[in-house]
């Protein structure tokens, strides 16, 4: 449970070989939460992470278990399919709760994750990504403003704004989640070196923002 700074070499082998051993224990649920905190999952935990999410689709703790292979993914692309379905069957089980959803940004953090990762850009995994991303922001919990400190959403904010330019939304659907990023963005809590992407995001959703207010003056 203390904070890792220098993984051993011989350590990864032995965890991999205990928690695939033991997939199906209550121990290996605590064991793989501790890993995503180091965020030292291997390929191996990682695949034990997907399978108890497989089978525990409404659990609480889906979102951050999830975020420790969301940050490895593109050491190990091939858990992305799983991945994604992870998301998208905690997606379906929650879409209509509030409580104890994404209390403290913990899907917002999640999304942000899966923006970062090379393996979801573009491709059938990239248009999974843009679907799961117009469920977030459809979902009355999402873009919570109690925000995690010194964690930034510029690529989750970005690929919003990507699918509003895209028509992914209906005009006023678009100017609803403009209008929102742009109230949610400022409650970001971040910290030097990263207050220019929080600065750069807002000044991109006015703009947007504005783009649309007005071509929607210039249609009435």
């Amino acid at each position: 449970m203390r904070k890792l700074t220098d993984l051993p070499q011989w350590l990864s082998p032995l965890i991999d070989r205990w928690a695939d051993k033991h997939r199906s224990t209550p121990d290996v649920v605590f064991v793989s939460k501790q890993l995503t905190r180091q965020k030292a999952l291997t390929e191996t935990t990682a695949d034990v992470v997907l399978q108890w999410a497989a089978t525990h689709p409404e659990d609480v703790d889906i979102p951050w278990r999830l975020q420790g292979i969301a940050t490895g993914l593109d050491r190990y692309p091939g858990l992305a399919s799983r991945l994604l379905r992870s998301v998208e069957v905690y997606l379906d089980a929650v879409e209509h709760a509030t409580v104890r959803v994404n209390g403290h940004g913990e899907l917002d953090c999640l999304i942000q994750l899966l923006c970062r990762c090379h393996a979801l850009r573009c491709g059938l995994a990239g248009a999974r990504l843009d679907d799961i991303i117009l469920r977030w922001l459809a979902h009355p919990a999402g873009l919570n403003p109690n925000c995690p400190n010194s964690f930034h959403f510029s690529e989750a904010a970005r690929r919003a704004q990507s699918l509003v330019w895209a028509g992914r939304f209906t005009h006023q659907g678009a100017l609803d989640v403009l209008t929102r990023l742009r109230i949610w963005i400022p409650r970001w809590r971040v910290t030097e070196p990263n207050i220019h992407l929080r600065d750069v995001a807002l000044r991109e959703t006015a703009a947007l923002l504005a783009a649309l207010t007005a071509r929607q003056r210039r249609g009435s």
